[in-house]
């Protein structure tokens, strides 16, 4: 993809659904941290200093940055993404997220490796994208070690809509629309 191919924007979601809820087969696995099953549980409230987040080491570990991959389980077209930030004190993140069609070629879709980024991540596709795949990279938080998130939702439809596709293209390595 090319930064002209899609442009990430705040915004809200279009009313599609969430594809990237456990309860609707989605799955997630992360290569150091622990507990990434909890980004898709649909759980928003309740959490704490201690339960309901997700977490992979951004620093400091062997396999560093850690990384959380999430399947759809299909190919999907997906307008966009909404991410909740561990926000009980006023830490700040750095993160990117890539989608792949194929979960072998990967494309950056939002790159947010510089700034403060706090709480709900609120992103939107236009044109919208086509991936069965989504990782969130997380590269910096300003308090510790480790990448913290509560929640991560995926708004679209199983594909069969208008979209542009990510399965053949190169990863941008940083060069998509940074929003």
């Amino acid at each position: 993809l090319a930064d002209k191919d899609v442009t990430a924007t705040e915004g809200e979601n279009d009313g599609s659904v969430n594809l990237a809820l456990a309860s609707r087969g989605s799955t997630i696995v992360g290569n150091n941290g622990k507990y990434h099953a909890r980004l898709i549980d649909g759980v928003k409230t309740g959490y704490t200093g201690s339960t309901g987040f997700g977490y992979t080491f951004w620093t400091g570990s062997s396999n560093s940055p850690g990384k959380m991959t999430l399947d759809l389980k299909a190919l999907c077209t997906v307008s966009s993404t909404r991410l909740l930030l561990w926000d009980l004190d006023s830490r700040y993140y750095r993160y990117r997220i890539e989608a792949s069609a194929n979960g072998t070629t990967w494309s950056t879709v939002v790159d947010r490796t510089s700034g403060s980024w706090q709480g709900w991540q609120d992103l939107a596709f236009a044109p919208a994208i086509q991936a069965r795949y989504f990782r969130l990279t997380g590269t910096y938080n300003s308090s510790d070690a480790a990448f913290y998130a509560v929640e991560w939702e995926v708004y679209g439809l199983v594909a069969g809509g208008a979209g542009k596709s990510v399965a053949s293209q190169p990863a941008a390595a940083g060069k998509a629309t940074t929003i």
